[in-house]
């Protein structure tokens, strides 16, 4: 059994035991942050510090990624790779004070015609549940 199909098998047990929050839903006290366009949007916890940087692309391409593709994206972690969402972790890097590291997580997600698309990042520590739950939000606006 390839290490793809393995990292796949995982990330769908991943999905089917942790609540996801359903679409729509956002958790008490959680904002919204928007693409530019306000097509798109993720919901974080109020007073978040940390950084999203989310926008949509026209060309929707979703669909489970290649082995060779997920290692040329500098995938660490591969927490979903279906149709209905790629969501990975990188490697941490340093940042501009050699001391701190900052923990990029990326996902996309279809819908009504555009792909949504998210950058996560978090310092280095921060909790990994709660990353996974912001991501769990990434959608079109309704």
């Amino acid at each position: 059994m390839s290490r793809a199909t393995i990292a796949l098998a995982l990330a769908t047990m991943f999905w089917l035991v942790v609540p996801v929050i359903a679409a729509g839903q956002t958790p008490a006290g959680w904002k919204p942050v928007k693409d530019s366009t306000g097509v798109c949007q993720i919901f974080v916890p109020n007073g978040w510090n940390q950084s999203v940087m989310i926008v949509h692309s026209t060309h929707v391409r979703l669909k489970p990624m290649s082995e060779d593709t997920v290692t040329h994206v500098g995938a660490d972690k591969l927490f979903e790779n279906t149709t209905q969402r790629f969501f990975f972790v990188r490697k941490p890097v340093a940042m501009n004070d050699g001391k701190s590291f900052l923990v990029n997580y990326h996902v996309e997600v279809p819908g009504n015609g555009v792909e949504c698309i998210a950058e996560i990042n978090v310092k280095q520590g921060y909790s990994e549940d709660e990353v996974k739950k912001i991501a769990a939000t990434l959608a079109p606006v309704k």
